[in-house]
């Protein structure tokens, strides 16, 4: 994936136009994550053929200064399925789900985040 992080500009934008600490921008991004999972969760197809299902392994991890979205057991599979791969006979072309749901939500995500920012700061 490239360096741009939609999550990670937005908050960008918001720490120039206020101070805040890392607690509440922390709460922020992971409102925004779970937000996020929920859009993803019903876009993400499921197989009739395998009881594993990409939507049923999405989940929001929370490190030091970051919140992750990730696909736990598929973490391979998920990159085939949105951006394609090659078998021996065809290429299949990548469904573009994430990329999809994230520039869908993003104004939503923004929003988001900036509310809890502006809700923690007022009291």
């Amino acid at each position: 994936m490239s360096g741009n992080n939609g999550f990670k500009d937005a908050l960008k934008q918001m720490k120039t136009l206020v101070n805040v600490n890392e607690k509440v921008t922390m709460d922020a991004l992971e409102d925004a994550a779970n937000y996020f999972v929920s859009k993803l969760e019903p876009a993400l197809k499921k197989s009739n053929i395998n009881k594993k299902h990409m939507a049923d392994s999405l989940k929001v991890v929370i490190k030091k200064d970051k919140i992750i979205v990730i696909f736990k057991e598929n973490a391979l599979y998920w990159y085939m399925v949105e951006k394609g791969h090659r078998t021996s006979k065809k290429r299949i072309r990548g469904t573009h789900t994430i990329k999809k749901t994230i520039d869908a939500q993003s104004k939503k995500l923004e929003e988001i985040m900036l509310n809890k920012i502006i809700k923690k700061m007022e009291g």
